[in-house]
């Protein structure tokens, strides 16, 4: 039977009474369920993915809000954004996106 030859040509397998599939047991991570992996996470990966989340759920929104231009559109018609304060309002925020 060949075997795997290791560097420098010696072979290096399990000793002749072990199994291949022999774990060591660890008593610090029995369980009832059996050993367990975990992961924690630091408070900034929490932080980046929640704003990840928070991105992709922006993302996946309309550009155009509809719910918002109707209401808009029913103020103009109801004559509200007739008064000097809101058209100065207004106009900044124009200026602003423009430039």
């Amino acid at each position: 039977m060949g075997g795997i030859e290791g560097i420098g040509g010696s072979h290096h397998g399990p000793p002749p009474d072990r199994n291949y599939n022999y774990r060591a047991h660890n008593p610090s991570q029995d369980s009832p369920q059996g050993p367990q992996d975990g992961v924690d996470l630091s408070p900034e990966a929490r932080a980046a993915t929640d704003t990840s989340h928070i991105l992709e759920v922006a993302r996946n929104q309309p550009d155009i809000r509809a719910d918002r231009v109707a209401v808009a559109r029913e103020n103009i018609e109801a004559g509200l954004y007739q008064r000097r304060d809101v058209i100065a309002v207004v106009a900044e925020r124009v200026s602003k996106v423009l430039s």
